[in-house]
């Protein structure tokens, strides 16, 4: 647990914020299990983890790889009801192959939809109001 804001790990992630330190430490700082968890798939060991105390990832300091563990079921009953496809990924190569299907999986849909009735409408309306203000405007008040 960190508790001290001397900790060596937070001056670090403080110092991250900025481009010059980032180039001299050669790391970056990224944040949400979905970044850890892409850059993990890929096959880059983070240098380290900070969790949040009672976030319930591993407790409030640095948390080991075992515990990103996705809810396969949960995953694909979105898929199912979202219409979509669920696909497994458990290493970089994996993800890779998965990544190059996906093209083959989607659906591209031209449709024509014809605008100029609604946009010759909508002109008219701007002509009858016009000449309805045109109408009620005087130049000389009464």
């Amino acid at each position: 647990m960190i508790e001290s804001p001397q900790n060596e790990k937070l001056k670090l992630v403080r110092k991250l914020h900025e481009r010059k330190h980032r180039e001299r430490e050669d790391a970056f700082l990224s944040e949400g299990e979905d970044l850890l968890a892409a850059g993990l798939a890929a096959g880059v060991e983070p240098r380290f983890v900070l969790v949040a105390a009672g976030s319930g990832l591993g407790g409030g300091g640095v948390v080991r790889r075992g515990f990103l563990v996705a809810d396969e079921p949960t995953l694909r009953q979105v898929a199912a009801t979202t219409g979509g496809t669920y696909f497994s990924a458990n290493d970089a190569g994996q993800l890779k192959d998965v990544l190059e299907a996906l093209p083959h999986h989607v659906k591209v849909q031209h449709r024509t939809i014809e605008v100029s009735v609604a946009l010759a409408g909508f002109a008219a309306l701007l002509i009858l109001v016009s000449v309805w203000a045109a109408s009620r405007w005087s130049a000389f008040p009464t």
